[in-house]
């Protein structure tokens, strides 16, 4: 009777690690916990931050995850954690590590000393390849930061170091424009600083390009250029939006010599053609229509400067 107990534990084992190896392994333990966990398993820790309603994450969950080269990887390597951040649980880690857009995903080492982050959807092969990079002592995250605040600044490391911000979620303004201060006016002109210019002059809804910058002035007056890879909408688009939302700024802070300047700059534009902002994977996130928009701009600076007396 021994025997056959002992045997049918075998066997239900069996059933449950063929039952959970079908994806990603979650484990059912809270984030306190990962870290020994990964320690006593000698793997690193993946943490994936998520919600209900977020179609990429479902997306990946259904596709991704459940792909015998993902999860045999993964599984084989990594210790991973759910973390849902709209539970009581959850929102503390995903603040603890100022995560988003979502998916989110950050690979640690036993430690808990951050390797890689990406904050994106990726397809079985691009979801591989980030793992991998995480692993990677010269081509994950922890490694260009490092070198960054180590004092490296040479151009082809800052134009790589910008784009594994912007996988990360982490990019701003002002590591685009050290890499661009690396060009002179010529290489501008190359197709690499053309695809930059473009894709990083207004991101996330913020103006990375700004105005009067040598950088604005050569995406104007190369428009045909961009045109040739991305259409002449989407450059007109990101003109406007960059105008628009400098506009708005000069608003707030009743400054009328720049003011002055952006409006004439928007007012080409004004022509009553709508613009609508697409992302680098082709998704229309914004639109504006730019009918008599000088005028509400006139207004809305004029409705400011009253406030602000009163």
């Amino acid at each position: 009777m021994r025997l056959f107990y002992t045997i049918l534990l075998i066997v239900c084992c069996d059933l449950l690690i063929l039952a959970s190896d079908t994806s990603i392994v979650f484990r059912q333990t809270s984030y306190d916990d990962i870290f020994d966990l990964a320690k006593k398993e000698n793997k690193d820790v993946l943490l994936y931050f998520h919600f209900e309603g977020c179609g990429s994450c479902k997306v990946m969950e259904q596709t991704v995850f459940n792909q015998p080269a993902v999860y045999e990887y993964f599984n084989q390597q990594y210790v991973s954690l759910s973390v849902d951040i709209k539970t009581p649980e959850g929102k503390p880690i995903a603040d603890r590590y100022i995560t988003g857009p979502y998916p989110s995903f950050i690979f640690l080492n036993s430690d808990g000393q951050i390797l890689h982050k990406v904050a994106d959807s990726y397809d079985t092969t691009g979801f591989l390849e980030v793992a991998q990079i995480a692993k990677s002592k010269t081509e994950n995250l922890s490694y260009y930061k490092n070198q960054f605040e180590t004092g490296r600044r040479n151009a082809d490391f800052l134009y790589r170091f910008c784009y594994k911000l912007r996988d990360a979620g982490e990019l701003d303004s002002s590591f685009v424009n050290t890499y661009l201060r690396t060009q002179s006016n010529e290489s501008l002109f190359e197709e690499k600083n053309i695809r930059f210019m473009y894709e990083f002059a207004f991101h996330w809804h913020k103006v990375f390009i700004p105005q009067g910058s040598r950088e604005f002035e050569f995406l104007k007056n190369q428009k045909s250029r961009f045109a040739s890879l991305f259409g002449a909408d989407q450059v007109d688009a990101r003109i406007v939006f960059i105008l628009s939302t400098e506009l708005y700024n000069s608003i707030k802070l009743l400054d009328e010599n720049k003011f002055d300047t952006l409006l004439a700059e928007l007012e080409p534009y004004d022509n009553g053609s709508s613009y609508g902002y697409k992302e680098m994977d082709g998704r229309l996130t914004m639109m504006t229509n730019a009918t008599n928009l000088c005028k509400l701009y006139v207004k809305a600076y004029k409705k400011e400067a009253r406030t602000m007396k009163k």
